[in-house]
């Protein structure tokens, strides 16, 4: 956040006052975004369930040709989310597709970061909206940062716990290791 905001003062300085105005995105064809976001998640989904991504993936799944698709995926995940968290919170969208599509893919980004086993892939998708959250001009609740603590102290065990059963138990799939870990 300190050097976005370095980044527009340096900008505001160099250029004219007059000629520094707020511009704002419009979005022309809102089904190209909507269609990644579709491509992108039910994609991510066939990676992990098929043990191709996340804790505990055999060495072959993260090498080679599978690691370009994975970094791809991977960046156009975290794109599209915030594309949507901007447009969402910093441009002030109020459109009702926009809104349902952004809450639906956050929580997918969420649901797979659990699957995975991987705390990173749980942290970035809620990190991607909370910087465009906050460059809105939004405040966080003093009861927002205690759900978050307290949510903290419940998903960390959990992950641990899910982590141990996918050592314990390779054969089993993540979804089932997941159940067994709450």
């Amino acid at each position: 956040l300190i050097g976005l905001r370095i980044s527009e003062l340096l900008i505001s300085f160099k250029r004219k006052k007059n000629f520094y105005k707020r511009r704002y995105a419009v979005i022309k064809n809102v089904n190209i975004l909507f269609s990644l976001g579709v491509f992108v998640g039910s994609f991510q989904t066939y990676l992990l369930l098929n043990s191709y991504t996340g804790y505990g993936v055999y060495t072959e799944h993260t090498t080679a040709s599978y690691s370009f698709v994975l970094q791809i995926v991977k960046i156009l995940a975290g794109l599209t989310l915030g594309l949507l968290a901007i447009y969402k919170y910093k441009f002030k969208y109020r459109s009702r597709k926009i809104n349902y599509f952004f809450w639906g893919f956050l929580a997918l980004q969420v649901l797979i970061g659990f699957l995975s086993g991987m705390k990173e892939d749980l942290i970035t998708p809620i990190i991607l909206v909370i910087i465009p959250y906050l460059i809105g001009g939004n405040k966080v609740s003093k009861k927002l940062i205690g759900i978050s603590i307290v949510a903290l102290l419940i998903i960390y065990p959990l992950v641990n716990n899910y982590r141990s059963i996918l050592n314990e138990n390779p054969q089993l799939s993540k979804s089932s290791s997941f159940v067994l870990a709450g």
